[in-house]
């Protein structure tokens, strides 16, 4: 039995019937992008100590693109310009 979410492919029904933003603002309504803490917490009551510190690592990764989106998007906003 698979135990990793990669391994895993599915197709959103509602995708079969809409496009773009409609299906954006659908989705987002079915699944809202708002895990709880604990909801986090059960999943990785589940997990092995290995797969525990994977999702610590890829969290603080995300983090740190999302640090560096959010200030090259603050330049851009103000009128400066992002530099590498």
């Amino acid at each position: 039995m698979p135990t990793h979410i990669e391994e895993f492919v599915a197709i959103d029904p509602l995708a079969l019937f809409f496009r773009g933003r409609v299906l954006q603002i659908l989705l987002e309504m079915k699944h809202p992008h708002v895990p709880s803490v604990g909801d986090i917490g059960k999943a990785l009551e589940k997990a092995t100590a290995e797969e525990r510190t994977a999702a610590l690592n890829r969290a603080r990764t995300l983090a740190a693109y999302a640090k560096n989106v959010e200030e090259a998007a603050q330049k851009y906003a103000t009128g400066e310009k992002a530099v590498a």
